[in-house]
């Protein structure tokens, strides 16, 4: 018996939380081993050098900075972060450090000056340019916290995880692992009183983005396609691209406009769907396009990975799947519908193959809303 016999065509839940809701440093002993063993001595060497001071009401704060130098997905999920601080500091000069990509994503957002990473070597030599830094950096690295601890600034805030938290005057705990990571983002924003009104991750979409990517399609002879994205930053995070494949020939028998998108160094496994197929493939749009296309595409089927988020961020319908990850960290949300077919716990590796392509393209064709169609000759 499948898998998904007994389940709802459109997808799974989330399942129930574990008992153990601690999120560990690393997955393997060694690495906590070493993780905990980096904490001791940071702590040892920075925590009596850490200032404890009270955070300025938003009133006072004439200059933020925020860093959120983080890949794709992370920063689509902290939307809902950055919209509290924009909103909450609405009279501050706003500074971003961000990845290349972000000053596309926030097209429209009213945030303010989006700055590289190789800004913050500028501060340790003007520690009163800023009256307070947010870090909304999730991973354990301390380069930046580091960098952000020798500025000097009064007021600094970010995540306690790997003994990063002593750079910080605020440090905040790593949150338990049923928290999704764009609200462990927003208990950061919370700690300078910057709340968002909701946490659904939503980026820019006017009518000038509308207008671009209708154009494109309309001159690639595809308006509103069915886009599939096989690509992925993890390899095992692939549903294989013999099942893309099959899920889009199934749309594409059906009479359905069916495009593929992949991602720089991916032209393998677009090509391969594109080829056996016979559809169109689009290698490495810039970040800006790729937007467009997402934006005023009718579906969206690909992997749990950053243009899932961006996807569902636009407001596109989307179907995802799911390999191993910590689900409650990455579970999508979105003002549009968003269908997510896990292939089971990151303990089982994940387990792409239980998801079949049948599931794929009957989830696909209710969401379009479409029933009884026979094949196209």
């Amino acid at each position: 018996m499948n898998s998904y016999d007994k389940k709802s065509i459109l997808g799974d839940q989330l399942p129930p939380p574990p008992e153990n809701k601690t999120v560990p440093d690393a997955s393997s002993i060694k690495g906590r081993f070493v993780f905990g063993a980096r904490k001791y001595l940071l702590k040892a060497l920075y925590s009596r050098k850490t200032e404890t001071t009270v955070p300025p009401p938003p009133s006072s704060v004439k200059k933020l900075l925020v860093v959120q130098h983080e890949r794709l997905g992370d920063f689509v999920v902290a939307e809902p972060a950055l919209r509290a601080l924009r909103d909450t500091f609405e009279y501050s000069a706003r500074t971003l450090i961000a990845p290349g990509f972000a000053s596309h994503l926030l097209e429209g957002y009213g945030w303010g000056e989006v700055k590289p990473l190789n800004f913050l070597n500028n501060l340790e030599d003007n520690p009163d340019s800023f009256d307070l830094v947010i870090d909304l950096t999730g991973r354990l690295e301390i380069d930046i916290a580091k960098q952000l601890f020798k500025s000097k600034i009064k007021y600094r805030i970010g995540l306690d995880r790997g003994g990063r938290g002593v750079f910080f005057t605020h440090p905040v705990e790593n949150p338990e692992i049923i928290v999704p990571t764009r609200e462990m983002y927003t208990i950061l924003t919370g700690k300078a009183s910057a709340v968002p009104d909701d946490l659904i991750p939503r980026l820019p979409c006017g009518d000038e983005r509308i207008e671009r990517g209708t154009q494109a399609w309309s001159d690639l002879g595809a308006a509103s396609p069915v886009v599939i994205m096989p690509g992925a930053h993890y390899p095992e995070q692939r549903w294989s691209v013999a099942k893309f494949s099959r899920s889009a020939q199934s749309l594409k028998s059906l009479g359905l406009k069916v495009i593929v998108i992949c991602g720089p160094g991916e032209e393998g496994l677009g090509g391969a769907i594109a080829q056996d197929v016979g559809i169109p493939l689009i290698v490495a749009p810039p970040i800006n396009k790729l937007m467009d296309y997402l934006a005023t595409a009718s579906l969206v089927i690909c992997n749990n990975t950053g243009t899932l988020h961006l996807s569902a961020a636009l407001n596109t319908p989307t179907i995802s799947t799911m390999g191993p990850t910590i689900p409650w960290k990455w579970w999508p949300v979105s003002d549009a519908e968003t269908v997510v077919f896990r292939g089971g716990s990151k303990e089982s590796k994940g387990r792409l193959d239980r998801i079949m392509p049948e599931h794929i393209v009957a989830a696909a064709l209710q969401m379009l809303g479409i029933q009884n169609r026979e094949p196209a000759e």
